[in-house]
């Protein structure tokens, strides 16, 4: 039987991960350790995780990348790569937002009967976030763009909402828990691997033919 091998590659915050899939359980992961992945890397360890789990590339039959936002040239080498990799191997290729990858794993841990705000850290001092808020007379939620703003800023918007869950990657989690006055009680840590989110949102039917970054607007 053939496997189901998806490859879920996330370049956009911090130094990127990768996640590999079989159905929809994860098998594997790789995360960067420096501040931008450079595609040389990427490239190699894509390579790395597909022999550590005897697979060819050639046995991958679809990719998720993320389309941002974030570093901007972090999310270039990701797309770049997975866009190299669908045409040399002719396979499906699907972007996905990160931000709405965080809204979709919030709704898995709990049911989503309150508003969520998805962050990650943006450069050296700034966050980008973006709004879900849900409504229940109607399917979905209505998402307001993603959004660059300060620390401080986000700190008032944060602590000026009520019934909203706060998803935010590992790095900001920890920056905002030992510097900033905050109750952290409805805030989630969404983990460094943040490719498994990627990868996940795509299997949950989330994915997008655009394969373009996604830029936030500063407030």
């Amino acid at each position: 039987m053939k496997r189901e091998i998806t490859l879920a590659i996330e370049t956009a915050v911090a130094g990127g991960s990768l996640s590999l899939f079989e159905g929809d359980s994860i098998i594997d992961n790789w995360i960067g350790k420096k501040e931008v992945s450079r595609s040389e890397e990427l490239i190699s360890e894509i390579s790395e995780i597909l022999k550590r789990n005897c697979l060819k590339p050639l046995d991958l039959e679809t990719l998720a990348v993320s389309r941002g936002p974030g570093s901007y040239t972090g999310a270039r080498i990701g797309l770049a790569t997975a866009l190299g990799l669908k045409d040399g191997l002719s396979i499906k290729c699907f972007g996905v937002s990160i931000l709405d990858a965080f809204y979709t794993f919030y709704n898995s841990l709990e049911n989503p009967k309150l508003d969520v705000i998805a962050a990650i850290s943006f450069k050296k001092s700034e966050i980008c976030f973006q709004s879900f808020e849900n409504y229940f007379d109607k399917k979905g939620c209505e998402r307001i763009l993603p959004q660059i703003t300060s620390f401080e800023k986000f700190i008032q918007f944060v602590n000026q909402k009520t019934n909203t869950r706060v998803i935010l990657n590992q790095k900001l989690y920890f920056d905002i828990e030992n510097h900033w006055n905050i109750d952290m009680s409805g805030i989630v840590n969404a983990g460094e691997k943040l490719s498994d989110h990627i990868g996940q949102q795509l299997i949950k039917g989330y994915g997008s033919d655009n394969l373009k970054p996604i830029y936030p607007y500063a407030l």
